[in-house]
C-alpha cells in the first residue's frame, strides 16, 4: 500500500518539477486508489483513518494557503499520502517536508538576495492586515507562471519523508 503511495507522490513530484503544479489527474487517481486499497484489504473499518489522513493536511495546511505560503498542489499531495497513511503517520510526513523544507528555503533565498523584500513583504502585511484587513499573498501569480527559481518544490521533500515512513513500516 504505501509503495503504491510512493509511486503516485513520485508522479505528483515530477509534475511538480516540470510544471510547478500538480495535476489533479494525479491526485484523484491517487485518492481513488488510496480508497479501493484501504478498504479492499482494510475493510470499512479504514475509512475514519482515511478521511482523518486526508483531511487533516486540509485543517493544517489551509492557513498557510490563504497567504500563498503553501499551494494547492502541496496540499492536495498530503491528502493524496494521508489517504494512504492515515493519521498519525500523515503528521510525521508533514513534520519532515517543513523541518527538511524551512532550511532550504532560508539557505535559498539568502542566496537570492531577497530577504529584505520578504520582510518589507511581512511588515506591509501587518500594516495592511491591521488597516484594511486585505491579505497580500506571500508568492504571487506572476512569480509561479515564471517558475522563479527561488520557489520550492514541497513534493520533493514530502516524497522522501514518505519514503523514510514507508522504510520505517517496512522494518519494523
Amino acid at each position: 500500500m504505501y509503495l503504491v503511495a510512493a509511486v503516485f507522490s513520485l508522479f505528483a513530484l515530477i509534475d511538480d518539477m516540470v510544471h510547478f503544479r500538480i495535476s489533479n489527474r494525479i491526485i484523484i487517481s491517487g485518492l481513488a486508489a488510496a480508497g479501493l486499497i484501504r478498504i479492499g484489504s482494510e475493510g470499512l473499518a479504514a475509512i475514519p483513518h482515511m478521511l482523518a489522513g486526508a483531511f487533516i493536511p486540509v485543517i493544517v495546511c489551509m492557513p498557510f494557503l490563504a497567504f500563498s505560503m503553501l499551494g494547492a498542489g502541496d496540499i492536495k499531495l498530503f491528502m493524496l499520502m494521508g489517504m494512504f497513511t492515515g493519521y498519525p503517520d500523515i503528521l510525521w510526513i508533514m513534520f519532515m517536508t517543513c523541518f527538511a523544507t524551512l532550511p532550504a528555503i532560508f539557505i535559498k533565498k539568502l542566496s537570492r538576495d531577497i530577504i529584505y523584500d520578504r520582510v518589507k513583504y511581512f511588515i506591509c502585511f501587518i500594516t495592511n492586515f491591521s488597516s484594511d484587513r486585505k491579505v497580500l499573498p506571500y508568492i504571487r501569480k506572476n512569480e509561479i507562471n515564471k517558475g522563479e527559481p527561488y520557489l520550492i518544490h514541497m513534493s520533493v521533500p514530502a516524497f522522501a519523508a514518505l519514503i523514510i515512513i514507508l522504510c520505517r513500516k517496512m522494518i519494523g
